[in-house]
């Protein structure tokens, strides 16, 4: 019984020092390069978002890639030749889809937020990327 009461202790301490290492310039920095290197390279799970979406767009269409975040889904459009507006509003999503995709004319970045009306909103970010949401 007492194991199990230290582990219950230990969970607030270990998600804080989690959360830590995820903020520090050193772990963005990272997570930034790897995700350079995820759009730069094409892998077998590539190949089955191609085959999906190929049913949905041809060389011809225009894709709107709402909540963009690191660029996975403008890379798999771009490869079927759609021409691709990738909307984003975290800076670190930006950073990555800009590098990424500057030098491709087919692929528009804007660093905003789409909602049902024009406006403001709140963005309730998290450390891991894909969680952050307008949300609660």
């Amino acid at each position: 019984m007492p194991a199990r009461h230290d582990a219950i202790v230990a969970s607030p301490m270990i998600d804080f020092f989690r959360h830590l290492l995820r903020s520090t310039p050193l772990a963005r920095a990272w997570r930034y390069r790897r995700s350079l290197q995820q759009l730069s390279s094409w892998t077998p799970h590539d190949d089955i978002m191609r085959s999906f979406y190929a049913q949905f767009l041809t060389a011809s269409s225009l894709c709107f890639d709402v909540g963009a975040n690191m660029g996975n889904r403008t890379k798999i459009f771009r490869r079927l030749g759609a021409r691709v507006v990738a909307v984003e509003p975290q800076a670190n999503c930006l950073a990555v889809l800009h590098r990424a995709f500057a030098e491709d004319p087919g692929v528009t970045v804007l660093a905003e937020a789409a909602g049902a009306a024009p406006g403001t909103a709140t963005l309730f970010a998290s450390d891991v990327h894909t969680l952050s949401s307008l949300s609660r």
